[in-house]
């Protein structure tokens, strides 16, 4: 996310899943579709991920969430060199085809 983008300001970079004023986009009647939130425990944003399944959650949306436990951000990116990458992009791809079949419900 970019802050004070413009003329004259300075560029700020934050890591974070929704700015700290957004919640608008999680009123019940913009309802958003179930979702698979894939976490990894020695992620330093791993807490917003957190947050952002409990405010999805508070608006009435389903969440399947699973935090994989001693892997960093990036470990997705390790293929099928880890069990825990292999495990997430599976759950993940049974995700998006039963979203694709409109057969998800989270």
């Amino acid at each position: 996310m970019v802050e004070g983008e413009g003329p004259g300001n300075a560029i700020k970079y934050r890591a974070g899943t929704l700015p700290p004023d957004d919640t608008n986009r999680l009123e019940p009647e913009h309802p958003f579709p179930a979702a698979r939130d894939v976490l990894a425990e020695c992620d330093p944003v791993v807490g917003d991920g957190i947050a952002y399944a409990d405010r999805l959650r508070m608006a009435s949306v389903a969440v399947d969430q699973e935090i994989f436990r001693d892997v960093t951000h990036d470990f997705r990116k390790m293929g099928y060199a880890l069990p825990e990458a292999a495990k997430a992009s599976d759950t993940a791809n049974q995700a998006l085809m039963a979203a694709r079949k409109g057969t998800w419900q989270g």
